[in-house]
């Protein structure tokens, strides 16, 4: 589970955030391998749109939630790509 903010910060500080969140969450399974881990995790939920963050209806803000704040493209993009590293 990615626990990052979803304003601005660096690859490098999303790309750390991910492996925390992997790392804790392979936790239980320490003496695991990577093989292992592939077994067990069965998907990845994120929550992402066009732009980072949210927005009330009325600001307007084209590709931007109006609900939940997301992941925008390329943050979801890099983490991904992060991700697919790690495996």
């Amino acid at each position: 589970m990615f626990t990052g903010s979803v304003t601005s910060r660096p690859r490098s500080s999303v790309k750390t955030n991910v492996s925390s969140a992997f790392a804790a969450s392979a936790a239980p399974c320490a003496n695991s391998t990577v093989t292992d881990i592939k077994s067990i995790v069965k998907g990845l939920m994120v929550e992402s749109y066009i732009e980072d963050g949210c927005q009330a209806i009325s600001d307007g803000v084209y590709g931007k939630s109006i609900t939940d704040p997301c992941l925008g493209w390329e943050k979801t993009e890099r983490m991904l790509l992060d991700l697919a590293d790690m495996l």
